[in-house]
């Protein structure tokens, strides 16, 4: 049986998790970032908030302004006029301005300085890209 995100998830260990957020709350990011998040990241917003694990920190909902999705996609399309309108901040890598981003169906691409490639054909896959650069 092939496992979902969240059961991979919650075989992280140690993981770090913030609060879910309600529908509301994930409404209304949309709303605010113009675009429909893919419904793998929903579910992860929904039952855990945010993550961070290993190395990694995905940006969600109810955290800090540096962790969230809404304030850092926005902050990033403010900063660069050609950032991609279908994608928010996934992860922000913290090294030269490489920021990890996912457009609406799900799709992983890295982004620096306007230049994009793609990473990752989901969330899912890249999560085990994040999961086996700790091993």
């Amino acid at each position: 049986m092939m496992s979902t995100i969240l059961d991979k998830i919650a075989d992280i260990q140690p993981l770090y998790t913030g609060h879910p957020c309600t529908l509301e709350q994930l409404e209304d990011a949309q709303r605010k970032l113009g675009i429909t998040f893919p419904n793998s990241y929903a579910n992860i917003l929904k039952k855990y908030g945010t993550i961070s694990f290993h190395a990694a920190e995905w940006n969600g909902l109810n955290t800090d302004s540096y962790l969230n999705v809404v304030f850092c996609t926005l902050e990033e399309r403010e900063r660069y006029p050609t950032f991609p309108s279908n994608m928010f901040v996934l992860e922000n890598i913290g090294i030269d301005g490489i920021l990890t981003l996912c457009d609406e169906k799900g799709i992983i691409y890295s982004w620096q300085d306007g230049s994009c490639y793609k990473l990752s054909d989901s969330l899912s896959s890249y999560l085990d890209i994040c999961i086996e650069r700790n091993k």
